[in-house]
């Protein structure tokens, strides 16, 4: 298309028509043809139009006997179906005013106010079960979270976190435990047959040691806690902090809020507490030390603290240390490897977040027969 033209608003049509017009006036050979618009003929101005050719439409043929009949009720334009899938269930279909279907979800089973899914699994035990309580209670440190969760005085994701850090904390606590008592036998084999002593005497021929049994061995219990006095797994318990002012520690005073650290690992093995301090002496705790307990009432052995803050692990240390080491010293002979003796056995201590051995214990079980 010439672009000139399409500026003026022509096509190309036009302009051979507008050519055609001006030969017409100039050659008479030419013959007389109708004005068009668009290659359509036009009536000229003074003349009558040509009649038009558009046949009359065809009348409407009847409909067969077994035509379906016209719908007489109006249906909305965007109404579901009936059976139509739409959200998460399955629409159905009733009838409602002026027979209009409407679509509603199926019902849903009703649900009781104020229930959760697992609710019941949610609820301690002892409110689903009060035939299941026991009749005495021991107050023990779970108890204790049980009560506030009852309550509401606890949430139940701070409850978990608490759990959470006594087993994780408690687990690692125990094995270093155990393992130095293990090192501190196999360093002195005369304490150590004492203590399988005891143990045959008072279990017998039982083949497993029961936590029960722990209560009869009060030999293995000295040397659990001679265990833990000379090698305490928290040798400077945790950082405590002065709440008031006016205390006085050593002719010093320490501010409020200052931070606290107590050297339990120094207290004791204090000489003027304890006799022959640095030396393994479980006989101690059946003789002059025979009131000292794990709880802290005297404070020359804490080993798990004193006090509000003492150590919640406490009550899982007392129980699962003495059983473990009853049942290693019960089950096997243990021996050390070939080419060391007792007295070269290395029991340096070094201290990270816990105190541990420098050269982990290796030690060589052999089965009791």
């Amino acid at each position: 298309m010439d672009s000139f033209s399409y500026r003026l608003g022509r096509t190309n049509g036009e302009r051979a028509l507008a050519a055609m017009g001006d030969a017409r006036r100039v050659s008479p050979l030419l013959p007389e043809q109708p004005e068009t618009r668009h290659g359509h003929p036009t009536a000229a101005a003074g003349t009558q139009a040509a009649p038009s050719r558009r046949q009359p439409p065809r009348p409407a043929r009847p409909p067969p006997p077994h035509a379906r009949p016209p719908r007489t009720r109006p249906r909305p334009r965007h109404a579901p179906q009936a059976g139509a899938h739409h959200g998460r269930g399955r629409l159905l279909a009733r009838r409602g005013e002026g027979g209009v279907r409407e679509a509603r979800p199926p019902p849903r089973r009703a649900r009781r106010p104020g229930r959760r899914p697992g609710a019941e699994v949610l609820r301690p035990l002892h409110d689903l079960a009060p035939e299941l309580r026991p009749a005495v209670t021991h107050g023990d440190f779970l108890d204790a979270l049980l009560e506030l969760l009852s309550a509401g005085k606890v949430a139940r994701d701070n409850l978990t976190t608490i759990l959470f850090d006594v087993f994780v904390a408690g687990s690692d606590t125990i094995a270093i435990t155990v393992e130095w008592a293990m090192a501190e036998l196999l360093r002195n084999p005369s304490i150590m047959a004492k203590v399988r002593m005891e143990l045959d005497g008072v279990l017998g021929d039982k083949e497993t040691v029961q936590e029960p049994d722990v209560a009869s061995l009060p030999y293995l219990q000295a040397v659990v806690k001679e265990a833990m006095r000379l090698h305490p797994v928290a040798p400077i318990l945790l950082p405590h902090q002065a709440v008031e002012d006016g205390v006085e520690i050593g002719g010093y005073m320490v501010p409020k809020g200052s931070t606290v650290i107590f050297n339990a690992w120094a207290i004791m093995r204090d000489p003027e507490l304890w006799e022959r301090p640095e030396e393994f002496v479980p006989e101690r705790f059946l003789d002059e030390a025979a009131s000292v307990e794990l709880r802290a009432k005297d404070f020359e052995f804490i080993p798990f603290g004193a006090g509000r803050r003492l150590c919640p692990g406490l009550p899982m240390a007392e129980r699962v240390v003495p059983h473990i080491v009853a049942s290693l010293l019960h089950g096997f002979d243990w021996r050390l490897p070939e080419g060391v003796s007792n007295e070269q056995l290395d029991l340096s201590e070094k201290f990270t977040t816990v105190n541990v051995l420098v050269v982990p214990l290796r030690a060589v079980p052999v089965m009791r027969t």
